[in-house]
């Protein structure tokens, strides 16, 4: 599927309600919990199978990023459910720091008041929209095989360690336990 680019585009009306939405449940959190939200860059710079990602960036700005094929496979589901997901983590940060898991109790809490099923992950169609597959590589533990990412093995390159959730052990590369 790489290198297949999605023909499914939002309006310039569907971007400015999509934009609209946010704001107003931005202005609402800020009235509702009483902080400030004042940085929050919106965009439609999501690509892949996710519908929208918050995140702040190391400045303490805000971000808000919408993955315009996904919102115009169904916007008015969209524009309910994911852009008040995507700001009950605004607020969320905002309230409790990044000491809270990203979809647990407090953020199911807020994301109810903001409108949005408290869900991790929506379950909506995919079909014409560009999805990248991730290259997986065989890495072993004693009890199994594990399929991993490039992205894991250059954090393993730069020091980090996996373990295996059933027994325990270091997992290692599929050809390290050929040779040993």
């Amino acid at each position: 599927m790489k290198g297949i680019i999605s023909q499914m585009k939002l309006t310039n009306s569907q971007k400015t309600e999509v934009l609209s939405r946010a704001q107003a449940l931005v202005q609402l959190s800020e009235k509702k919990w009483g902080i400030s939200l004042a940085s929050v860059n919106i965009d439609f710079k999501t690509r892949g199978s996710c519908a929208g990602k918050a995140k702040i960036l190391p400045n303490q700005t805000m971000q808000i990023s919408f993955n315009e094929a996904v919102f115009a496979a169904d916007v008015a589901h969209h524009l309910q459910d994911t852009v008040a997901h995507e700001v009950a983590h605004l607020v969320c940060f905002r309230l409790f720091g990044k000491r809270i898991k990203p979809h647990g109790f407090e953020w199911k809490q807020i994301a109810l008041q903001l409108g949005a099923m408290p869900k991790a992950s929506g379950r909506y169609s995919l079909e014409g929209v560009s999805v990248r597959r991730l290259q997986r590589f065989l890495f072993r533990c004693s009890c199994r095989e594990h399929q991993i990412t490039a992205h894991r093995i250059r954090k393993i390159t730069l020091g980090a360690s996996y373990l295996c959730t059933f027994c325990g052990e270091k997992i290692k590369p599929a050809e390290t336990f050929a040779r040993s």
